[in-house]
């Protein structure tokens, strides 16, 4: 990540964040328009994604702990920048989901 986009990660925005959007509600495939690692109030990492729902809405969703282990800085900016890619969800398991990210609806990742 470079450092503009460091420094405009932690920028406080004059503007509220759009509402969330539980991974689990996401059953289209949904528009990712960025994505960055961040940490939570229990000093863990996530990954948020500001999504565009396929009605115009702007939402933000927050990907399972699983995928920081897998989506280093550059994808994650890479998911931003092209403006192609899109995630859903395939189902659920208890609190468990099965996510698919894809580009121009092909499968890049399942996880």
């Amino acid at each position: 990540m470079n450092l503009a986009a460091m420094l405009t990660s932690v920028e406080k925005s004059t503007s509220p964040r759009p509402p969330e959007i539980g991974i689990q509600d996401l059953w289209e495939p949904t528009k990712i328009i960025q994505a960055m690692q961040v940490r939570t109030h229990l000093n863990t990492s996530t990954i948020m994604l500001d999504i565009l729902m396929s009605y115009g809405e702007p939402r933000v969703t927050f990907l399972s702990a699983r995928f920081t282990a897998i989506l280093s800085d550059q994808e994650l900016e890479l998911f931003g920048t092209t403006g192609q890619y899109c995630v859903k969800c395939t189902g659920s398991v208890g609190t468990d989901h099965d996510v698919l990210i894809g580009e121009n609806e092909g499968v890049l990742l399942t996880h």
